[in-house]
Parts: C-alpha cells; structure tokens; sequence
C-alpha cells in the first residue's frame, strides 16, 4: 500500500523568501564548518595531503601566469578596481538586483 505523501502549495514574499534561504545557508554552513572542525587534528600546515600528487609543470604554469598578472597590473594599475570599488560596485549591483525580482514576484 503507498501513501501518497502530503503536498501544499503557498506564497513567500521575497523577504520572506530571502529569509528562509540565508537561514537554511546559515544552518548548513554552521553545520559543515562544525564537522570540519572536528574533524581536522593537523594543521594545513602539517597536513599536505590536500595538494595532490606533485606536479612540476603545472606548479610552473600557474607560477607563469601568476608572473604575467603581475606585469599587467604593474604597466597599467589605473586598470585596476581596487577592493572598496570592487564592493560598492558589488552593492549597487545588488540592489538593482533586488529590486528587479521585487518588480518581477509583483507583476506574477
């Protein structure tokens, strides 16, 4: 015999919504880093085996690329967005976000 299991249907607003969502986030986090926690004995430092096998040529490709990032940044460093730009740009960009998926949740 199945029991067909219980179903509902209901309305979040997008508070409500973004509340549930940074809570269940929050609670498996919290979770995960507990576990991690303890679990870890060694120190990173200590405990190498996270690295992986060792490779030489891909040690010197990321240590190529790391070189010509750095030239880049050095010839031309007006380019770059420095940290406080890079979040306020961030913000803004969410905001707008934000407002958009209020305007498409009230138009449904």
């Amino acid at each position: 015999m199945t029991i067909a299991s219980p179903q509902f249907k209901t309305t979040l607003s997008l508070v409500e919504m973004e509340t549930f969502i940074r809570r269940a986030v929050q609670e498996a986090v919290r979770e995960e880093l507990a576990r991690l926690l303890h679990h870890t004995d060694d120190s990173i430092v200590e405990n190498w085996a996270h690295e992986g096998p060792e490779d030489p040529a891909g040690d010197q490709l990321l240590l190529a690329e790391a070189i010509e990032e750095r030239d880049r940044y050095s010839t031309n460093p007006e380019a770059w967005m420095g940290w406080e730009a890079f979040k306020a740009e961030l913000a803004v960009l969410i905001m707008r976000l934000r407002h958009k998926d209020y305007v498409d949740y009230q138009s449904l």
